[in-house]
């Protein structure tokens, strides 16, 4: 609702945005006050005279202050403690006070009392009441300065008790797939109180979630919910079934699963979901998250000296194995909290162990069923492979983009100009975990671009690396195969002579290598697999047989 009434468009669940002015226009057809026919209720002034009216009265207005401190107190991006108010009642023996205030214009009022006034009105009042004052609702008036409209929306869903009264975190569900499960939530706010005594177990969209975890969001909140945060994410870890319980792995893991979500639109579990689109609030979800991780790394420096030593032995010391570095999300997450500059040559360290990794989820059933691709082509160029390998690891590829953007637009700088993990900190809490002004709005459409991104050269182009001739590349995908069968992260689960067939079934330009004859086989005619220490076809040179 504060969405529709504060902006000049509204974005639907299905992605697209309606423009507000035709709707708007419709009520200044009915409600149109105009200067010339307004009349003042207090003085009698109309808008037509020379001197404006300055809202004075003779009659003097006065309300009790201290009912409405709590509401000020609420408010903590103001910075103002409710204490530092006067709230003694002026000195009625001094004639000259007691004229100055009963003449006291709106205008002359300190933006601590114009920020009660606001916290009294109704959304639409105070849509109104922006629009006609500048002091108000201008790029730096009361609104804006003091967060009002983001603090409206920081209310449990449930309950609607904000920050001041209520442990503010959010539903997450838990699912495994395979060994280990994958965290996800939909970032409708909830109240501690909600999840334990009202048992509350459904987002807003209908979604079951089986866990809470509370988010910092402002430094009053955090102060009351930092003694839940880690005992909430070692649940979160148990029902992940993770091997050892570490604070910032489940961070990690939490905010690689986003972006899984995000690049995996059409999977059937997400049909309800409000994150399935790169959406404000996707992007939204995903700095809170940060914002929490960023609190975990400033409690304990010795998790900002463990995220330096990963990167540096990825890059210096080439510890870049899946026993070294068991996901590489997480390795580009991690470059986030650590004090190690993102160079050219670690972005293409992190591209090449990628594609090696996906190797054999490219070529086995499993994965992208592409078989035909273990047989080791002799074409200078192969268009098919350049194109289909990249088709194969799709959301691999979407993550390390949005991982990077995401670096990119936090923007910590180098050198002198680096910004200090505190100082990221603290500029979130001053917008209560959401993005500057606008971040959102752009980077959520730079990710929906991201998306559209179809081949190595874009995606290259995205990591902020030029991309390689054709040939070359080519090259390096062949390379990344024979490599990942070394590692026995996969086997050759079929001998080339059989990968072949496959191969020319589909792809017509390819040229084979001197010796090679095809030997016919299908797709489906015999149990193929490309994982190790599994059953079916395999072998190493067997596997490559007439190879030259």
């Amino acid at each position: 609702m504060l969405s529709f009434f504060a902006s000049d468009n509204l974005e639907q669940q299905y992605g697209d945005n309606v423009d507000l002015t035709e709707y708007r226009a419709l009520n200044n057809g009915v409600r149109r006050y105009t200067a010339n026919s307004y009349i003042c209720g207090n003085c009698g002034r109309d808008m037509d005279r020379e001197t404006p009216c300055t809202l004075r009265s003779t009659r003097s207005y006065s309300f009790p202050l201290a009912d409405f401190l709590p509401h000020l107190e609420s408010s903590s991006s103001a910075r103002t403690d409710a204490s530092d108010i006067d709230e003694s009642p002026p000195d009625s023996t001094t004639s000259e006070s007691t004229s100055t205030a009963a003449g006291a214009s709106i205008i002359e009022l300190p933006d601590e009392l114009l920020l009660l006034v606001c916290n009294q009105l109704e959304s639409v009042d105070l849509e109104l009441f922006s629009r006609a004052w500048t002091r108000i609702g201008g790029a730096s008036g009361i609104v804006s300065r003091f967060n009002i409209v983001r603090n409206r929306e920081l209310i449990c869903f449930c309950l609607k008790k904000g920050l001041g009264n209520a442990n503010l975190g959010v539903g997450v569900k838990v699912q495994m797939r395979g060994r280990y499960g994958s965290i996800g939530s939909e970032f409708d706010l909830l109240s501690e109180q909600a999840f334990n005594e009202f048992k509350i177990r459904r987002s807003v969209q209908g979604l079951p979630f089986t866990h809470w975890l509370p988010l910092p969001i402002s430094r009053k909140h955090y102060g009351k919910v930092k003694p839940l945060i880690e005992p909430c994410l070692k649940e979160l870890s148990e029902a992940a079934k993770f091997r050892a319980f570490a604070p910032l792995d489940v961070v990690y893991c939490f905010m690689n699963d986003i972006v899984v979500r995000l690049s995996s639109q059409a999977e059937a579990g997400y049909v309800h979901s409000s994150l399935i689109h790169a959406s404000e609030k996707a992007i939204e979800s995903y700095f809170h998250l940060f914002h929490l991780l960023l609190c975990l790394a400033v409690e304990d420096r010795g998790r900002v000296v463990a995220a330096n030593r990963t990167i540096k032995n990825f890059l210096v010391e080439g510890k870049t194995s899946k026993a070294h570095v068991p996901n590489l999300g997480y390795l580009l997450i991690a470059c986030l909290i650590a004090d190690v500059d993102v160079t050219g040559d670690l972005l293409k360290a992190i591209v090449r162990e990628t594609v090696i990794r996906n190797v054999v989820w490219t070529l086995d059933k499993k994965g992208a069923n592409m078989s035909e691709l273990a047989y080791m082509e002799a074409n200078t160029i192969s268009r098919y492979r350049l194109q289909k390998t990249f088709d194969a690891s799709k959301t691999s590829y979407r993550l390390l983009m949005f991982l990077n953007l995401f670096r990119r637009t936090i923007n910590r700088g180098t050198g002198q100009n680096r910004k200090s993990l505190n100082q990221l900190r603290e500029e979130l809490f001053d917008a209560h975990g959401a993005p500057p002004k606008g971040v959102a709005e752009r980077f959520a459409g730079e990710v929906r671009a991201l998306q559209k991104v179809e081949n190595f050269p874009g995606f290259l182009t995205v990591m902020g690396l030029a991309p390689p001739c054709a040939s070359q590349f080519t090259t390096f995908l062949r390379n990344c195969v024979e490599e990942s069968m070394t590692r026995k992260y996969s086997v050759w689960g079929i001998s080339q002579a059989k990968a072949l067939t496959l191969r020319q079934q589909v792809d017509h330009d390819v040229v084979v290598r001197k010796g090679h004859k095809p030997e016919w086989t299908s797709a489906g005619s015999m149990p193929v697999t490309f994982f190790p220490n599994s059953s079916g076809y395999s072998g190493s040179t067997k596997g490559r047989d007439g190879r030259s």
